[in-house]
């Protein structure tokens, strides 16, 4: 009888040692760019990563609250140009290609995404200008506070060589010359994330040299005046 205690007990621990060996791995969720705020806009990768596993030996699936599973081969799952209507908690499991068996499920991500804030430019003072005079561009991002952002001007559509940036202001202020004259934009880029505001409506900045004309007619006309007594 003990002989055959001892077999039920050795038997047993087999089972048990069998189970555990059988026992799947659990996957391990990241998202890049791990930002608590996501613009909409953006491209996000979902990672599902099966420590030890190799990554042909498995189907992935992410689900989360508002859409269908998605399926795939490859460990990421890139959410391209995301809507704020993809706010949601995502996880992820994996399949075994070559039998019926599964992961655990992964730990849960938190995806918060935002409409990306639009920048507005303000041009002062506006209409025309003259050589020498002083303008500025205010650059500002309703909603957010100034601190939250570093600042860049543009001209003429060109978003990738800003005429100026700044770290510690909203406005851009100068003296113009007639080469000034043109179509003005700005944006901000928020210090925390470097995630990028949408771009301003252009303002047009005319700048004309005739002040310099009309200074040295009215001077003329003074040494005129002052002959002539």
């Amino acid at each position: 009888m003990e002989f055959r205690s001892l077999s039920v007990i050795l038997l047993l621990v087999s089972f048990i040692q069998t189970g555990h060996a059988q026992v799947q791995p659990k996957p391990h969720l990241t998202v890049q760019p791990d930002w608590p705020q996501i613009f909409s806009g953006e491209n996000v990768t979902l990672t599902c990563d099966l420590p030890g596993e190799k990554v042909t030996d498995w189907t992935y699936c992410w689900i989360n609250d508002n859409t269908p599973p998605q399926h795939s081969d490859e460990k990421h799952y890139i959410i391209r140009n995301i809507k704020v209507n993809q706010s949601s908690k995502y996880k992820c499991y994996g399949h075994r290609n070559h039998n019926q068996g599964q992961s655990d499920w992964s730990n849960e991500v938190t995806l918060t995404v935002i409409e990306r804030p639009k920048a507005s430019l303000i041009l002062v003072p506006t209409g025309q200008m003259f050589t020498g005079e002083k303008v500025t561009l205010r650059c500002d991002i309703q909603g957010h506070t100034d601190t939250e952002w570093s600042y860049s001007w543009y001209k003429d559509g060109d978003s990738n060589h800003p005429v100026h940036s700044s770290d510690n202001t909203t406005e851009y202020s100068f003296s113009v010359v007639e080469s000034d004259s043109g179509k003005y934009t700005c944006r901000g880029e928020r210090r925390s994330d470097s995630q990028r505001s949408e771009i301003s409506d252009a303002v047009t900045l005319t700048v004309s040299g005739e002040s310099v004309g009309l200074f040295c007619d009215i001077i003329l006309l003074c040494k005129v005046v002052f002959v002539s007594k």
